[in-house]
Parts: C-alpha cells; structure tokens; sequence
C-alpha cells in the first residue's frame, strides 16, 4: 500500500482552484492517476484519494495498492504526472470543468445535494457564492496556468508524507 499525502494552507487557494486540481488528478477516466496507473499500465486496478479542506487546514491524499516488484514503478509514475502538472496544462481543464460550468444546474435536481454542496462551500469554506451564477463564474475564472502554479506550491516533498505499508 502506498499513500502520498500532501499538506496545504487552503486560505491561500480557493475552492474552484483546488477542486479543478483534485478533478485534473482524479475525476474519473480522464483523471491523470487513472490514465497513467491503471489505464496506460495496469499497475494498480483501483485507488483512494480524497482532500480533506478546513479554514486552517488542508491535505490531499492518494492511497493505491500495488504488487512489490511494481512499487518504485508506481511512485516514479506518481512523481512523474505531478512534474508534469507543475510544469503545465494542456488540455486538462477541459476535461473537468464541464461539471462545473456545462452541467452545474444538475446540482439543482437533487436538494439534499444542493443543500449539503451549498452549507459546505459557503458556511464551512466560507467561499464567497452568494448565488449559482457566482459559483460557475468562480470556476470559468480558474486558468491553467494558475492551475500549475498550485501544483508547484503543494506538490513539493516539504509538504509530502509519503507512507508504504507491506
């Protein structure tokens, strides 16, 4: 088992910054941690991540089981995609920000997602959505560039816990 943990300070990124960055990562097949551990190679058949944000705090994580003779193949592929990101997008954002923009209104159709999304983001994170319009508005606004430099400032070893279990 591997785990890659990354330490962040969340006040310094907003919400649409950091869920475009977890959504490039790991949103699905055209997640880069699917794409190039799973799909390109086959070296790890499913994995765990998740991002744990608080005023004060934050941290992402990427948990994946792998066979030992394939581990330091895996974290090199890891170390890899996450260069790449700091280095800069392509078409990365394309790929993720539909759920945001194209099909946001869909958070409507089920309230007690709506409600849950809506007490989160704005009394939790305290982001600043007054409305709907805002909120998409917030996420057209995230560029790729900026999307790079989040990656150089969290992906960094002073803000890695990487932990393997055998």
């Amino acid at each position: 088992v591997v785990r890659f943990s990354f330490d962040f300070d969340p006040e310094k990124y907003t919400n649409a910054e950091l869920m475009l960055l977890y959504d490039i990562l790991f949103y699905g097949e055209c997640g880069k941690v699917y794409r190039e551990l799973s799909d390109k190679t086959g070296l790890v058949y499913s994995f765990d991540p998740c991002m744990e944000r608080y005023r004060n705090g934050g941290v992402l994580h990427l948990k994946y089981e792998v066979r030992p003779g394939n581990l330091e193949r895996s974290v090199q592929i890891v170390c890899d995609l996450l260069q790449n990101l700091k280095d800069g997008l392509t078409d990365e954002l394309d790929y993720v920000r539909p759920l945001y923009l194209d099909n946001s209104g869909l958070l409507f159709d089920n309230g007690e997602e709506f409600n849950w999304n809506r007490a989160y983001e704005v009394h939790i994170l305290d982001c600043p959505y007054p409305d709907h319009a805002a909120r998409k508005e917030a996420f057209a606004s995230v560029s790729a560039a900026r999307i790079s430099e989040l990656a150089r400032e969290i992906f960094r070893t002073c803000n890695l816990t990487l932990a393997i279990k055998g």
